[in-house]
């Protein structure tokens, strides 16, 4: 691993890609441990964060985005919840902290829409 100012690491996977910064030895930071998870493609497809708020320096909280690829490597979904072996958004992921993004492309491969998921809500942009 890499120092990340005196007060952390880096860690690097075997293909050279970012798989964790550990801040834990740092006091100045709130981020813990932050890991990366790549498929057999190396599309990323986890990331969780391990994090203290300020004001409650004794609790540490954790947060999980999945993401989920089509077959041409483009993302379809960001920022979902693994729920019962499935990444989810809308309600579903909106009550683990997440609600995730969907994600479609054209037949050129293009990004087409895209669908911002929320707690209760659903917003859509072109």
């Amino acid at each position: 691993g890499a120092a990340i100012g005196g007060a952390g690491r880096l860690v690097f996977d075997a293909l050279g890609r970012l798989s964790q910064v550990n801040a834990s030895g740092a006091g100045r930071s709130e981020l813990t441990l932050l890991e990366h998870r790549y498929d057999e493609l190396g599309n990323r497809r986890n990331v969780r964060a391990s994090y203290k708020r300020i004001g409650d320096p004794n609790t540490v909280h954790t947060k999980d985005h999945w993401y989920v690829y089509n077959t041409e490597g483009q993302m379809t979904f960001a920022d979902g919840a693994l729920i019962n072996g499935q990444i989810v958004g809308g309600k579903q992921a909106a009550e683990r902290g997440n609600a995730g993004i969907a994600i479609t492309y054209n037949l050129l491969g293009q990004r087409s829409s895209e669908t911002q998921y929320s707690v209760g809500q659903c917003f859509a942009s072109p």
